[in-house]
């Protein structure tokens, strides 16, 4: 039996507001990998209350309906990475407990860390984190040090005429972060 476009019309209007209210949840709100399967899953239990929320204020199934949704669908996943944001700043153990890496939890706070790097060639820097890439969009971690000196020692020596160093992921040995 083929699929007729009418068929194919309802499912994108069911599955399209619910995708849509968890990625907007994603870039504003709770940001980590999730599997296809997750998406489908968490996207179809969102898709349900928006849906139904559009369908009793527009009840029949054309364009409006489908529009109100998708814009039911943004408010939803606003409203719910500043619930989630708020969360966070009550309970800071929360989010952390959401992120799939270290690196992702040292590196979402609000003021950037101060560092010291072991590279693998032995060398020892320290600066500023800035611009930290994330494991949700990335596998290829890189880290861009403000400020750098290299410590030789017990002495730090400034590294004149660099603003900062990118560093790659798979050059780092170890990270220490610095208390304040």
């Amino acid at each position: 039996m083929l699929v007729t476009a009418n068929q194919v019309a309802d499912t994108l209007r069911l599955l399209v507001p619910g995708f849509v209210m968890m990625k907007t949840f994603y870039v504003f709100g709770l940001q980590t990998k999730r599997s296809d399967a997750q998406w489908v899953v968490w996207s179809l239990l969102a898709a349900a209350p928006v849906v139904a929320i559009a369908g009793f204020f527009h009840p029949a199934p054309d364009a409006l309906n489908f529009v109100l949704s998708l814009l039911l669908a943004i408010l939803g996943g606003v409203a719910l990475s500043w619930i989630w944001k708020l969360l966070a700043r009550i309970w800071p153990k929360v989010a952390p407990g959401a992120s799939i890496r270290a690196w992702d939890v040292v590196f979402s706070r609000r003021a950037a860390p101060r560092l010291q790097l072991e590279l693998h060639d032995n060398r020892v820097l320290s600066g500023w984190a800035d611009y930290p890439a994330r494991s949700v969009e990335t596998d290829d971690l890189d880290l861009y040090l403000r400020d750098p000196q290299l410590i030789v020692g017990n002495s730090y020596q400034p590294m004149p005429g660099l603003e900062g160093i990118l560093i790659p992921r798979s050059s780092i040995a170890s990270v220490y972060v610095v208390k304040r």
